[in-house]
């Protein structure tokens, strides 16, 4: 029996991670944790190949002038000026490190959901990315995340079909996340 992976990327958001990470391992899903500290572990985790066929990542969406990214940790100055990027990574970021060979993402950081990052993520080799386009309610991001994988793994269905039943339970009015695919 072939056991479904996944590797989850954690920046700065651990609680959810470690509660998404207990139902996945429920239902029998091989999770890799990839806990972020600087810049140059997601660089690291990102373009070393050795991804599962299924990403996750568990981080906070800022803003920086209008530009939407994956929040970074606050670091000391001695070692933030030693590093790529600071405070956030933008799509125009990620597009110059990230390699991936088909690997379905999941964002669960507010506002990361948008044209412009899913193109960076696609363009790099992703097979689908779904993220929300907006700022989520609470424990929005961790509801969906729940629902979308148990469609997912513990019933065996496609991505399409995964994404479709999990964002039907999703509030109307604001909690949402978007799909898209190559």
């Amino acid at each position: 029996m072939n056991k479904s992976t996944l590797s989850l990327i954690v920046i700065d958001d651990d609680l959810e991670a470690l509660a998404l990470r207990a139902a996945l391992e429920w239902w029998q899903v091989q999770v890799t944790m990839h806990f972020i500290g600087k810049a140059q572990d997601v660089v690291d985790v990102f373009s070393d190949g050795n991804l599962s066929p299924h990403v996750c990542i568990a981080a906070h969406g800022i803003d920086k002038d209008g530009q939407w990214g994956f929040g970074l940790p606050e670091l000391a100055d001695e070692i933030a000026k030693e590093q790529l990027y600071n405070k956030l990574l933008l799509p125009s970021d990620v597009s110059r490190f990230v390699k991936l060979r088909g690997q379905n993402v999941l964002s669960l950081a507010c506002s990361t959901g948008t044209k412009e990052m899913a193109e960076a993520f696609l363009k790099k080799g992703a097979g689908s990315y779904v993220g929300p386009p907006d700022a989520q309610f609470g424990s929005a991001s961790l509801y969906f995340a729940l629902s979308y994988y148990y469609w997912l793994f513990a019933k065996k269905k496609s991505v399409k079909e995964a994404f479709d039943n999990a964002a039907a339970l999703m509030d109307k009015k604001g909690d949402r996340f978007e799909l898209f695919r190559r």
